[in-house]
Order: structure tokens, then sequence, then C-alpha cells
């Protein structure tokens, strides 16, 4: 990648970053500027990784904190950290969106915290707005019963996977719990086997997801798989593993 096509200052750990993703690789990453357009443009960036092509997307609100955020992603998924695999587009969502993106912010936040991005990544949004929504969540009537207990016991998970504010962390909690005992008792589950495996590795990631999948009574199962990065300047920018299933 080319610095100077970032628009701002790369900071020297955030170029040692960079290269370290582009060594596992082989290669150079590409930039791209997405479309205003675009579902991702408003959110600063993101990750496009397919096996014929790697890069990372821009949107309206790039900064360095963004570009940092997707090089850490890529550097865990390049160490073999797994990702489960869906062909049903209702559990590819929910897995995608919600837990895959949960627990990989947990496992980058406390390194991207440490880099000079100017950011603190655990109030890096309108906490308050998110609150009101959850409350609205858990407040509400309609829709399916079991499909909202599962985002409410998702919701509180993840602000406590991504938050420090003890204070917030109780509000969630509290809310949780006066909505719908089961689906607070499903948050704690699952940040227990947080808690307990941790997701350094690839191996306690995969336990991780199968607790996961077994705490919501999940139906569907698809593999866990690994990305290999073949290290070729030319070809595949990399080859997938199975990593056991969920």
């Amino acid at each position: 990648m080319d610095c100077s096509d970032c628009g701002f200052e790369v900071s020297a750990d955030v170029q040692k970053l960079l290269g370290e993703v582009e060594s596992a690789f082989g290669r150079d990453i590409p930039l791209r500027r997405l479309d205003p357009g675009h579902r991702f443009y408003r959110y600063g960036g993101t990750t496009k990784l397919n096996a014929d092509d790697v890069a990372i997307l821009c949107g309206g609100s790039w900064s360095l904190y963004d570009l940092a955020h997707e090089l850490l992603h890529l550097k865990r998924y390049c160490s073999g950290i797994p990702l489960a695999v869906f062909n049903n587009p209702q559990m590819l969502q929910l897995w995608t969106s919600k837990v895959e993106n949960y627990l990989e912010h947990h496992a980058i936040f406390p390194a991207l915290a440490e880099m000079q991005t100017g950011v603190d990544p655990y109030r890096s949004d309108d906490e308050q707005a998110a609150l009101r929504s959850f409350r609205d969540l858990c407040e509400g009537t309609g829709g399916d019963p079991r499909d909202r207990r599962i985002n409410i016991a998702l919701a509180a998970w993840q602000v406590h996977l991504t938050k420090k504010d003890k204070a917030l962390l109780r509000e969630y909690d509290e809310a949780a719990r006066k909505s719908d005992k089961k689906a607070h008792e499903m948050s704690r589950t699952l940040l227990e086997t947080v808690e307990e495996h941790g997701i350094k590795t690839a191996s306690a990631k995969a336990t991780v997801l199968q607790n996961v999948r077994r705490t919501l009574a999940l139906p569907w199962r698809g593999p866990l798989e690994q990305i290999v990065p073949t290290g070729s300047p030319k070809g595949p920018w990399f080859t997938r593993r199975t990593f056991g299933k969920l």
C-alpha cells in the first residue's frame, strides 16, 4: 500500500502493522475508495477478503484509526484465526454482523487502544444512542420472541466485550434483566465462555464459537475455516483449510 494515498499521515506503529500483514500475504494490500452509496461508506471503511481479491476499502470518514482497525482484523485472520462458514443467508447475517464482529473487536481493541490513532476504540461510537436503541429492543413486543431474545442476549454480550464504562454496563444488564431474564442469563453465559477460554488462538476461538452456537440454541451448523496465505505475489491470496465445525 502506498501510504501517501491514505489522505493522512500514517504513524510508525501502523506502518509496522501494515508491513507485517503485507509480509504475510506476500504482496501489497491495495486501498480502494468506496462509492458514497455503499453500505459501509459511513463507517469509514471495511475489508474485502476473497481468495482472489484482498483489499481495504475506505469510506467517507476514513481515518488512521480505520486503517489500523482493518489491518488488525487482517492480521488475525491471516495468522489462522478461524471463521465460521454458512450457506444460510439468515445465519450468515447473524453470525457475521454480530457474533464474529463482536468477538473480533474484543480481540483487537487492546492493541488498537495502544496505537497512536487519536481514537479510543472503547469510546468510538455514540453510547447513549446505542443504549436508547437497546432499551427500545428490550421494551418492544413485536416480531418473533425467540429472535428478540437472541438479539437482546447478543447486544448485552457485545457491550461487555467492547466497552469498559461500568455504569454503562450496569444499565445494559438492568435493561436486559427487566426485559427477559433468560436473555440476560444467556448474555452472561456467552461472556463467561470468552473469559474462560479467550480468543487469542485458533483452538480457543473455535471453542468459544461452538459454545456460542450451543448457548443460543442455533439449529444451523457450518465448518470453521482458516485462511492460509499463499505468500505469492501472483494468483490466489490464500487458500482455506477446515478447522473443525460448529
